[in-house]
């Protein structure tokens, strides 16, 4: 992109920023800073930087003391680069620096409204806010007995028969069988429960691994013994099979059944979600004896059993496995949901909102920051206290 085009770039998305602060964009414009938001983590930095309030009051307390003509003289005196190596960093940031420059010219005459939604007063703000999830989960033993994971120390944990638990590191336990023998008996089981606000990383026995999703379980035997290696879901989980083609790897989710020889995919099996639906990302899977997927497919499966295979945005799809939201055109009930179990937090709606939204945040932030994209459009706003999000138009 050559300088001019950047330059038209920055001082455009300088412009929707002063705008959403004052609330004066139109829809259009809201999407087009939404789209802006939504192409990369640095836009979304920049985005939070600039539209932090305390940032926004030093901002406006230094700019009141400048006279416009002397501002601008000084961002031409910065913005004067040598063809050095070192100052290559600062060439390509300048349309940003030239883009706060602006906004803060712009904010002058703003007025903060204490207390309105999540964009007022940051004391309340901060007191009310709510931390995102972490690795958190509890291991319900075959003679019922209970690990809670996220308390437990590193190493074994337990031993079930002729396998170890060990516990790799906060948020991951692997099985390891010791002494194989050729007829181990009766299949013993276990649970990993993982709570809402949580998520975990499990090794099975057979060398598969598995993510657990917040508000989700899986159970599994401590060693495969049968004609199938077979564990149950509830709740969402991406699976890694480790390939056996003598032994079919199942996973049963309610009343469906997915069956793989080796490969890699995710099952969003939440009671609350529409459909369920299983999306692959590599290798093949056969949905309840019906259906069989390619890298790329997506099937989902009403509550009739009926079975519709679709393309797969295999990125949004697997965004919570690697540590991100990703919405795209995703109607707010949806995030919400997401939003009500990685917080662990109920969710309020005041009034329908049809609206569809596009965002790509780290699963890190607090929920503040989440939702202050979403208030961004413009077209929705929350109200946050006693672990309720309350969402209004």
């Amino acid at each position: 992109m050559d300088m001019d085009k950047i330059d038209q770039l920055a001082f455009r998305v300088a412009y929707l920023i002063a705008g959403f602060v004052q609330e004066n964009l139109t829809e259009k414009e809201h999407e087009e800073l939404d789209d802006w938001i939504g192409a990369g983590m640095e836009n979304q930095r920049l985005f939070e930087e600039m539209t932090d309030p305390e940032n926004l009051e030093k901002w406006v307390k230094w700019r009141e003391k400048l006279p416009a003509v002397e501002t601008l003289d000084r961002l031409t005196k910065r913005l004067e680069f040598s063809d050095k190596p070192k100052k290559s960093m600062i060439r390509s940031l300048w349309p940003y620096i030239a883009a706060a420059v602006i906004i803060t010219g712009i904010v002058v005459a703003i007025k903060w409204i204490p207390g309105k939604s999540i964009r007022g007063n940051k004391d309340q703000q901060m007191a009310n806010d709510i931390a995102p999830g972490s690795n958190r989960a509890r291991l319900t033993l075959s003679n019922g007995s209970i690990i809670l994971l996220d308390s437990a120390g590193n190493g074994n944990v337990a031993t079930q028969g002729n396998t170890n638990i060990i516990k790799i590191d906060s948020g991951l336990i692997s099985y390891e069988v010791v002494n194989p023998v050729s007829h181990p008996g009766k299949e013993q089981y276990n649970t990993l429960t993982v709570p809402a606000g949580g998520q975990y990383k499990l090794v099975l026995p057979d060398g598969s691994k598995a993510w657990l999703n917040a508000g989700s379980s899986l159970t599994y035997p401590t060693v495969f013994a049968g004609k199938k290696r077979v564990v149950s879901l509830t709740g969402e989980g991406y699976f890694e099979v480790a390939k056996d083609p003598m032994f079919p790897f199942e996973v049963t989710a309610g009343n469906n059944s997915i069956v793989v020889l080796g490969t890699h995919f995710n099952i969003n099996s939440y009671e609350n979600e529409p459909v369920l639906t299983v999306t692959l990302e590599e290798g093949s899977v056969r949905v309840n004896n019906s259906a069989t997927l390619r890298p790329g497919e997506q099937a989902q499966v009403n509550h009739g059993a009926e079975i519709k295979v679709v393309p797969a945005d295999v990125e949004k799809e697997l965004a919570w496995k690697n540590g991100l939201f990703i919405f795209k055109q995703t109607q707010l009930d949806e995030v919400m949901r997401q939003v009500g179990r990685w917080y662990n937090c109920d969710v309020k709606f005041e009034a329908s909102i049809p609206d569809h939204f596009n965002a790509s945040v780290s699963r890190d932030v607090p929920v503040s920051t989440l939702l202050s994209f979403l208030e961004g459009t413009g077209r929705v706003h929350f109200l946050i206290e006693d672990k309720k999000i309350t969402v209004m138009p």
